[in-house]
């Protein structure tokens, strides 16, 4: 049997609870893809927390030329390690949900404070 291995996590939550919003995890996350240069205009962002990845940061946003587009951009950040390098991912063009309607997807009633 072939075991799938994992190399970021999913673009949308999966199996994660919510956090608590982290400022310092925002402007990293924006430094590490270099989001400002990008011109993006940040719409949506989502703290959440996975035992196997750590602390996850989604930010869903729109690029200047393609504002009304049905597709969703993001970017996933994250920091397995408290003292580890920070992992971004950006995805342009995606089929998966806006931010907005997966916040129900995290467990609020195991909420992970930083």
């Amino acid at each position: 049997m072939t075991k799938t291995v994992e190399l970021m996590p999913p673009l949308t939550p999966q199996d994660e609870c919510s956090a608590a919003e982290d400022r310092d995890m925002l402007q990293q996350c924006i430094n590490a893809g270099h989001l400002d240069a990008l011109g993006i205009a940040i719409t949506t962002q989502l703290f959440s927390y996975s035992e196997n990845w750590g602390p996850i940061l989604r930010l869903d946003f729109e690029l200047a030329d393609r504002k009304n587009d049905s597709s969703v951009n993001r970017v996933v950040c994250w920091r397995k390690e408290p003292e580890s390098a920070m992992s971004i991912v950006i995805a342009i063009g995606q089929e998966v949900p806006f931010l907005n309607d997966c916040k129900e997807k995290l467990d609020d009633n195991r909420s992970h404070n930083n």
